[in-house]
């Protein structure tokens, strides 16, 4: 009897985990800056790009909740996972951003699950247009990239300060005569 019970036991489990594989959570996988006014949501699954074919959203700016108009959206015909947003105004840099599904369905016609997996966040800190996923450069290679002289920047400040030198030279000569 025991026997039955962990082969069933075993089976169970082996159903479950190959219908958590088929079954990805269909939501929002990553967002991409492609212009400050054009936005491209990356989803989990493929949309349904009929013509018709509702896809509802409202964006805000974090801090002020400041609702941001979606004029525009597109799938891509090119990868249906894709939907790009045309922004009635700029994202601002160095800015939160939530963005909400109020309604949207996947290819086979289901719908975004209202919580979670409705709401995705993210933020313009570190911006680079047309690949919001790229990591800024390293901040200790290009930190005293500023205040680094060239060997041609020396000559002509000591040329400046050698200028400065002599017409000081000559204005203290000068008050000396008279």
């Amino acid at each position: 009897m025991r026997k039955i019970y962990t082969a069933l036991l075993w089976v169970f489990l082996v159903l479950l985990s190959l219908s958590s594989v088929s079954a990805e959570t269909f939501k929002i996988d990553e967002v991409d800056i492609i212009e400050l006014d054009i936005i491209e949501l990356v989803f989990t699954r493929e949309l349904d790009a009929s013509l018709g074919a509702i896809q509802e959203f409202i964006l805000e700016e974090q801090s002020s909740l400041n609702e941001i108009e979606i004029l525009l959206s597109e799938v891509n015909p090119d990868n249906a996972t894709r939907l790009t947003l045309m922004l009635g105004e700029f994202l601002e840099e160095e800015t939160d951003y939530t963005i909400t599904v109020l309604d949207i369905k996947d290819s086979g016609g289901n719908t975004i699950e209202a919580g979670i997996d409705s709401i995705f966040t993210f933020n313009t800190w570190r911006m680079t247009i047309g690949n919001n996923n790229q990591e800024p450069e390293s901040s200790d290679d290009s930190l005293f990239e500023d205040d680094m002289l060239e060997e041609e920047d020396v000559l002509i400040e000591d040329d400046l300060m050698n200028n400065e030198e002599d017409e000081l030279d000559v204005e203290l000569n000068a008050a000396a005569e008279i």
